[in-house]
């Protein structure tokens, strides 16, 4: 197995990709990606962060193999890049050729609306691509090796290698693999057997469990070797305490969850999408034959929300669910590839509206991120203009924020969990550490925020003052600028 000569040999399907890509994502590949989180991840002294959320290859790979990520273009071109190869990788593993049904639906591949919620953090999505080239080479190799009927050692070591890379990259892709593994079983023709499916997923899911338990490791020696703690914000989404507390009710929330979903509602994405139409289509013609096929089809569908049920059923940010667009993408084979035509010209246009609908979500997301960027480059500009007016901003000057401005009101729907709406000068309800990081990447110098202590001794001083843009919302308190944003008290770590 050669993968690098079978890609080289697949060059001219791979440009047909990546023109399908740029044709999804356009609007993304043009915008400056500066969004939340990109003001502090940028200008960062180091990448330990990546470090303290678990994810010890984001580390390696921000800080030795990827360039700076707050740039237009490159970070969503490199993720089209990856997955584009990706895609070739699962189709041979899937055995099937790049024809019109697979072209038609690579955009549910690595187009469907999820994608576009991690693609919001620049700093994320091109490890997110690194990540999907890697769960689609343990996968092709897995199906390699049982199909040659041969273990060699090297090989089985090198699919647990590239999904623990993938794993300590983005906790997420944890269900991407065993998401492809179970597409693998219902569409590849070789694996029609009860004998080689239970073979091929009890490898699986031996290879992913290792692959979990040696990322567990590597992480804790990170921990230890760079005299970190975990920060907490992955751990807070592990919540199987509420399931051991109130099973069936976890259980109905994940299940609700998964059907807001796979129907494609404006609840989740914002904008009503057709999938719903695709996911039954496929689920009819994956589940058709015998009940192991209907087993596998509740599978597809059930693992990639297995991260929502251990998260308690709710509170998990949707960018989480990577395995959806990978079973939506296999459902939608299944029924281009049905006996029935009926069902084949129905999913033929579904997905095709799909794909419309998708390119228009996406776009409409990027309108809004768009919007809430004027608002605030227009806002940081007003804000340093009045402490200009009251301190002397050639020298170094002593600042604090309190509270946060009014968001934007977006002029269209945005994904529930998305943070396209999310303005600098909102989140958190006004976090001074976002505020202070965002007007230093603008530019505006000479600003210094107070250390966390100092400012909550101030936290009295502003209640006597009025709320911005109102005069005396920006004083000077002795060498120090008070700038009151809004009245709540914003965020305090």
């Amino acid at each position: 197995m050669d993968i690098l000569m079978y890609l080289e040999q697949r060059a001219s399907d791979f440009v047909k990709l990546w023109l399908i890509f740029a044709f999804v994502y356009f609007r993304m590949l043009t915008a400056m990606p500066l969004t939340i989180d990109a003001e502090w991840t940028t200008i960062a002294p180091n990448h330990h962060y990546w470090i303290t959320q678990g994810r010890w290859f984001a580390y390696v790979l921000t800080t030795f193999i990827l360039p700076p990520h707050l740039v237009p273009y490159f970070t969503i071109a490199l993720f089209g890049l990856l997955a584009c190869a990706a895609y070739l990788l699962v189709l041979k593993s899937c055995s099937l050729p790049l024809d019109w049904r697979t072209l038609l639906t690579f955009p549910i591949f690595c187009g469907f609306p999820i994608w576009s919620f991690i693609a919001e953090f620049p700093s994320n999505i091109a490890g997110a691509g690194v990540s999907l080239l890697l769960c689609a080479l343990a996968a092709l190799a897995i199906k390699s090796r049982r199909a040659e009927n041969g273990t060699p050692g090297w090989l089985v070591a090198a699919e647990i290698a590239a999904l623990t890379m993938a794993i300590g990259t983005y906790q997420a892709f944890v269900v991407v693999y065993p998401t492809m593994i179970i597409a693998l079983l219902l569409i590849n023709p070789s694996f029609a057997n009860l004998k080689d499916r239970t073979g091929l997923a009890v490898q699986a899911a031996l290879i992913l469990i290792a692959a979990t338990l040696l990322n567990y490791a590597i992480q804790k020696l990170f921990y230890f070797g760079f005299g970190l703690l975990p920060g907490g914000y992955v751990a807070q989404f592990l919540r199987l305490d509420l399931f051991l507390d109130s099973p069936l009710w976890v259980l109905a929330k994940t299940a609700f969850q998964a059907a807001n979903i796979y129907f494609g509602t404006p609840r989740v994405f914002g904008s009503f999408l057709i999938v719903g139409v695709v996911v039954v289509m496929g689920a009819i013609a994956g589940s058709r034959g015998s009940w192991v096929n209907l087993c596998l089809v509740g599978s597809l569908m059930s693992v990639p929300l297995g991260l929502a049920f251990a998260s308690g059923g709710s509170g998990l940010p949707d960018r989480a669910l990577l395995g959806v667009p990978i079973a939506i993408w296999a459902l939608s084979i299944l029924a281009l590839h049905d006996r029935v035509k009926a069902i084949r010209y129905v999913s033929i246009a579904a997905i095709a509206l799909l794909t419309i609908q998708s390119v228009a979500v996406i776009s409409q997301y990027q309108a809004v991120r768009n919007l809430v960027a004027e608002h605030d480059r227009s806002a940081a500009a007003q804000i340093y203009q009045r402490i200009a007016s009251v301190a002397d901003l050639t020298q170094v000057t002593k600042v604090d924020f309190f509270g946060g401005l009014p968001a934007p009101k977006p002029v269209f729907r945005t994904g529930r969990t998305s943070s396209a709406a999310g303005s600098f000068f909102s989140w958190d309800n006004g976090n001074a550490g976002r505020i202070a990081a965002y007007m230093k990447l603008l530019g505006y110098e000479n600003l210094q925020l107070l250390p966390e202590a100092e400012r909550r001794g101030l936290v009295g001083r502003y209640r006597s003052m009025p709320s911005w843009p109102n005069a005396g919302s920006v004083v000077r308190d002795g060498d120090i600028v008070l700038v009151k944003l809004g009245e709540a008290i914003g965020y305090f770590p």
